[in-house]
């Protein structure tokens, strides 16, 4: 997601954005499944070790969470699991489970994008890249 939307954006708007994506995929049933599959496959390129070269280790890290946190939340809904094996990146797939369970979560306030924003930058560690700005 990170590599779609260039590096210099928001980290909350980053975030933002791949949160509504997911809870979009959970509500759509409609979708087709070549497009949950397609997205699967546009993630490949985050695994590899030149992102790594190019890009700040906080960055790689960030954006690879949230790439394996799509993979298995697709790969969930489509039923097939076998999609998300080559994402089973030691440390990741534990992490990316994480940060789905805050989709999941039952709200505890009427901020339901905060509370989610939040646990996954506390997760990842990067909650001090951004500050709310009052709506």
């Amino acid at each position: 997601m990170l590599m779609d939307l260039g590096a210099s954006m928001p980290a909350h708007v980053l975030l933002s954005v791949v949160n509504t994506r997911l809870q979009q995929v959970e509500q759509v049933s409609g979708l087709p499944d070549a497009v949950l599959q397609n997205q699967v496959r546009h993630y490949v390129p985050c695994l590899n070790a030149e992102a790594d070269k190019i890009s700040p280790a906080a960055v790689v890290k960030t954006s690879r969470a949230m790439n394996v946190a799509q993979v298995f939340q697709n790969s969930e809904l489509l039923g097939l699991p076998p999609l998300a094996i080559q994402y089973q990146v030691p440390g990741f797939e534990a992490l990316a489970r994480e940060l789905i369970a805050f989709n999941r979560a039952e709200p505890t306030s009427a901020e339901l994008d905060r509370e989610i924003i939040g646990g996954w930058t506390g997760k990842l560690g990067n909650s001090s890249w951004y500050v709310w700005m009052a709506p």
